[in-house]
C-alpha cells in the first residue's frame, strides 16, 4: 500500500488534529487509528474503496482485537490524557515505507504503560484516577520515562480521580482561568461530554445544557469589562444526579471547588457563617463561602437544595448575583465573585415531576420550571423562592432534571456491584462473578426507594452481605484463604411462580420500527423476537398504547421537512421521525 494512499492520509490527519506539540507521538497515531475504526461501516466502505484499503483495515482491526485494545475507553481517554499533560514523550516510529497495520504494530509492541492500560477491563475511573495521581504540577518538567501507572484498588479509582464523597475543596489554589483557544474550547467540552455522559445516567439534556452555559461563559470571556457570573440551576426530583452533576462537571474543568449544604443555613443568624462573623461580635470568624471565594477567586460554588436557606442568605445571592461582590463581614474585604461559577440545586418543583414518571422533564421551558419554583411554598404558606431570585434565575441556565428510568438504575447498580468485585480481585485475589438478573433482583428488593443515591449507596452493600453471609457459614473459616472466585446466583427454579414472573417473561419481546417501508428490508429479522412496523406516527402511537415493547427504533430522516435545509447535526434537522423521537 502506496503512502499517499486514503486511508494512511486520514490516520495521519486524525493523529495530527490531537499533536500539541508538533512532534507526532505513538498515542496521537493510535488515536488516528481508533478514530478511523470508529467510523461507520458505510462510511469507511465509502472512503477507503480500494481492495487494498479494505483489507488493510481489517489488519488494523485485528491486531487491536488481539492486543485486547479497549477501543472505547481509547477513544474517551487518550485526549484527556494528552490535555492534562501526563503523558510522558514517546515519538511515534518511523513511518516511511511502510504500511499503516505495520506501523500500529511497532507501536503496539513498544507496550507503552500509558496504552497497556487501556486494553481489557479497564475502566474510564481509572484513567481519571491516574491523571489525578500523574497530573504535573504548575512549570514542572516531565522527563522521558513512563509515569507509573497507579496500582491502588479499582474501585477507589473514582473516589481519587473526584472526591465525590468529600466536601472539601480541590487543593488548587488558581489564579482565574486562562483563555482557551476556540479549538481549545470545543475540544475541553467534547471530552467532558464523553465523562459526563458516562458518570451521569440519564441527565442528557442536563449535561447538554451545562456544557452550553459553559461555552458561553469562556467563550467571550475578557472581550469587556461587564461581568457575567455563570449562573445554573438544577430543579428536580431528589436523588437523580443533581449534585452529583454539579460536583463531576466541576472537578472536570479543573478549577477549585466546594459545596455548600444549605441545610446548614436556615438559621436566622445564618447570614454570619455565610459572609463572616464581625470582630465586635463573640466568636468573631471568616465566612465560610466569602473566606472560599477569597483564596479561591475562580472557584465553582455549589449550593445544594438552594430552597432550605434562610431568607436572609438568600438576598446575599441576590446581592452577588446583581454586584457580582460581597463585603466579608469579618475581614471588612470586598470580596470579588466575577470570577467565580455557581451551581443551585433544588428539589422545588414537585408540580412538574410528581407522578410525572413518563415525561421528559428536561425539555421543558425555562418560563414553565420559575414559574413552577415562584409557586411552590413550604408549611407555613411562604414562598420558597422570592420572585426577585427567580428572576435572576431566569436570565441563566435552568434545566428539570428527568426520573431515572429502570435502565439507567440497573446500570448504576451494575457500577455498585462492579467496583466490588474490582476491589475484591485486588484485595483478596478473589474472582466474582454474579448472575446478570442480579441488579433487577436488587431494584425490586429496594421498593418505592429507587433512586440514584439509594441505588448507589445500597449496591455495594449487598454484595459486601453476601460475602460476608458466605465467610458466616463456612464450615472452616481457612477454607476462604484458598477461595479462587465466588459466583453470586439468583436460584428461580425453587423461586414461588409470583417471584419468576418478575423475572422471567416465556412471551417473546415485542420490538417497534417507525421508518419508511422501504428501510424494512435491511432489517434482520430474528426468530428471538416480535417485529412491528409503522409508518407514521398514529400509527407508531396506537401500537404503543396497545402493545409492551422492549425497544423502539426510530429513524431520524423518516419524513424529513419539505424545505430539506441543510444541517450541522440531527438537533437542526426537522423530520416527524425526530418529531416522535421528541
Amino acid at each position: 500500500m502506496s503512502e499517499n494512499g486514503k486511508l494512511y492520509e486520514s490516520i495521519l490527519s486524525q493523529a495530527k488534529a490531537k499533536d500539541t506539540d508538533g512532534q507526532l507521538s505513538c498515542y496521537d497515531l493510535l488515536y488516528g487509528y481508533i478514530k478511523v475504526l470508529s467510523l461507520k461501516e458505510p462510511v469507511r466502505k465509502s472512503l477507503f474503496d480500494s481492495p487494498e484499503d479494505q483489507e488493510e483495515l481489517q489488519r488494523i482491526s485485528r491486531l487491536l482485537d488481539e492486543t485486547g485494545m479497549n477501543r472505547d475507553l481509547a477513544k474517551a481517554a487518550l485526549p484527556l490524557m494528552q490535555n492534562s499533560k501526563v503523558l510522558p514523550r514517546a515519538d511515534a516510529p518511523p513511518i516511511s515505507g511502510k504500511s499503516p497495520s505495520q506501523i500500529l504494530k511497532e507501536v503496539l509492541d513498544r507496550k507503552l504503560p500509558e496504552i497497556e492500560m487501556l486494553k481489557g477491563d479497564a475502566t474510564l475511573d481509572q484513567v481519571l484516577a491516574y491523571i489525578e495521581k500523574n497530573r504535573p504540577a504548575e512549570n514542572a518538567v516531565r522527563g522521558t520515562d513512563s509515569a507509573e501507572i497507579p496500582q491502588q484498588p479499582p474501585a477507589k479509582a473514582a473516589e481519587a480521580a473526584a472526591p465525590l464523597n468529600k466536601e472539601t475543596p480541590s487543593e488548587q489554589n488558581a489564579p482565574a482561568s486562562e483563555q482557551y483557544s476556540f479549538s481549545q474550547l470545543i475540544d475541553k467540552i467534547k471530552e467532558m461530554n464523553i465523562v459526563l455522559q458516562e458518570r451521569v445516567l440519564g441527565q442528557e439534556e442536563a449535561i447538554r445544557i451545562f456544557l452550553e452555559g459553559y461555552f458561553q461563559s469562556e467563550f467571550l470571556k475578557g472581550a469587556g469589562d461587564e461581568f457575567h457570573i455563570p449562573v445554573f440551576l438544577y430543579a428536580g426530583p431528589p436523588g437523580v444526579g443533581k449534585t452529583m452533576l454539579a460536583l463531576e462537571a466541576a472537578k472536570l474543568l479543573d478549577r477549585p471547588y466546594q459545596k455548600f449544604d444549605m441545610a446548614e443555613y436556615v438559621d436566622p443568624n445564618a447570614e454570619h457563617l455565610f459572609r463572616g462573623v464581625p470582630k465586635t461580635y463573640q466568636a468573631p470568624k471568616e465566612g465560610e463561602v466569602t473566606g472560599f471565594v477569597k483564596e479561591h477567586p475562580n472557584a465553582v460554588l455549589i449550593f445544594d437544595e438552594i430552597e432550605k436557606a434562610n431568607i436572609n442568605v438568600i438576598h446575599l445571592f441576590l446581592q452577588i448575583l446583581d454586584g457580582g461582590q460581597i463585603n466579608d463581614a469579618f475581614t471588612d474585604e470586598t470580596v470579588s465573585f466575577k470570577d467565580t461559577m455557581m451551581i443551585f440545586t433544588t428539589n422545588v418543583g414537585k408540580e412538574l415531576y410528581e407522578g410525572e414518571w413518563t415525561e421528559n422533564l428536561s425539555a421543558l421551558p425555562t418560563r414553565v420550571i420559575i414559574n413552577a419554583l415562584e409557586k411552590e411554598t413550604d408549611q407555613y404558606g411562604q414562598n420558597l423562592f422570592p420572585a426577585s431570585l427567580c428572576s435572576r434565575f431566569a436570565t441563566g441556565n435552568v434545566v428539570m432534571f428527568n426520573h431515572l428510568n429502570i435502565s439507567h438504575l440497573i446500570r448504576i447498580a451494575e457500577n455498585g456491584f462492579d467496583g466490588c468485585k474490582r476491589a475484591m480481585k485486588t484485595v483478596y485475589g478473589y474472582d466474582l462473578t454474579y448472575d446478570p438478573k442480579l441488579p433487577t433482583l436488587f431494584l425490586y428488593s429496594l421498593g418505592s426507594e429507587m433512586d440514584a443515591r439509594t441505588v448507589t449507596g445500597r449496591s455495594g452493600r449487598m454484595i459486601n452481605q453476601e460475602i460476608y453471609e458466605l465467610g458466616w457459614h463456612m464450615p472452616d473459616p481457612e477454607q476462604l484463604n484458598n477461595l479462587k472466585s465466588v459466583r453470586i446466583e439468583v436460584d428461580l427454579d425453587n423461586a414461588s411462580e409470583e417471584i419468576r414472573s418478575l423475572m422471567v417473561s416465556d412471551e417473546l419481546p415485542r420490538v417497534l420500527l417507525i421508518a419508511e417501508q422501504e428501510a424494512w428490508k435491511d432489517i434482520p429479522i430474528n426468530e428471538g423476537c416480535v417485529l412491528d412496523f409503522a409508518q407514521s406516527g398514529e400509527e407508531a402511537f396506537a401500537l404503543i398504547e396497545g402493545n409492551d415493547y422492549s425497544m423502539v427504533l426510530v429513524d431520524p430522516f423518516f419524513r424529513p421537512d419539505e424545505s430539506g435545509s441543510r444541517f450541522l447535526s440531527l438537533d437542526d434537522f426537522r423530520s416527524e421521525g425526530i418529531q416522535i423521537l421528541n
